[in-house]
């Protein structure tokens, strides 16, 4: 069952970066039983008293940002937000949803011939967009073993529900340059329904990381140490399910 399992996990990651994106978002809450709203939130409850104990708005790299569902929050969050993804729909349907939400903007996009180099989409050469009381938000298309920031540039990484980038050590040593001492990684990662419906029981069978990905996620912590992170896992128990957030905090050297 495993084979089958990681085979369909595989399948449906790359129908939803691409052909299926419209139905991202109805996939992830069917899968969640209606949690995944609650699950991404607990990344806003830690950033939020981040940012109080530090009295700093933080800079912000979500990674694997998707249709953009996270990014308002964070713009109200942050004092700027790069929002990252692979998937050229995943990051159209991010700037739908943030020019109808107010905010006005063009997709920036990865050179992989060059060092660090963005290049812009659209008609003029801004690709930052900004509510009233919003931080800059600018969606990137590109890999997180590439990201193309400079090093130091963003006080807190997030990522919900990342795909086996995540187990990627490349993807880690990027987060670790572009990331200012001290800075964070916020790892939400699939939860636990409490009483799951029949169809979310189903899904949770089929697209749950095997037990080899579940070891390699207890193992992270460890693994990030010779990377120059503190790492651990904390469990988030809530009304209708709990959820698993790794949080990594880099050194200051």
């Amino acid at each position: 069952m495993t084979w089958l399992r990681r085979s369909v996990f595989i399948l449906a990651s790359w129908l939803a970066y691409g052909l299926l994106t419209p139905l991202y978002e109805a996939a992830a809450w069917l899968f969640s039983n209606g949690e995944w709203h609650t699950w991404r939130r607990q990344a806003m409850v830690m950033l939020a008293g981040q940012a109080t104990a530090t009295g700093v708005r933080p800079r912000i790299l979500e990674v694997g940002c998707g249709t953009g569902a996270l990014l308002a929050e964070l713009s109200a969050a942050g004092s700027l937000v790069v929002g990252l993804d692979r998937s050229a729909p995943m990051l159209d349907a991010a700037v739908r949803r943030l020019r109808q939400g107010g905010l006005a903007a063009e997709r920036a996009t990865i050179n992989l011939g060059a060092d660090d180099h963005v290049h812009r989409h659209g008609p003029s050469s801004n690709s930052e967009m900004r509510s009233a009381q919003g931080a800059p938000v600018i969606p990137v298309q590109g890999l997180a073993q590439a990201i193309p920031l400079p090093a130091a540039s963003v006080d807190c990484i997030i990522l919900t529900f990342p795909t086996a980038f995540v187990f990627d050590l490349r993807t880690w040593q990027e987060f670790r340059r572009v990331l200012a001492p001290g800075g964070c990684v916020l790892w939400v990662d699939g939860g636990e329904v409490f009483r799951p419906n029949l169809l979310a029981r189903l899904l949770q069978a089929l697209l749950t990381p095997d037990p080899a990905a579940q070891r390699m996620m207890l193992a992270m912590p460890g693994r990030l140490t010779d990377l120059g992170f503190t790492a651990a896992w904390r469990t988030h128990e809530l009304t209708a399910s709990r959820v698993s957030i790794l949080i990594a905090q880099a050194g200051v050297d």
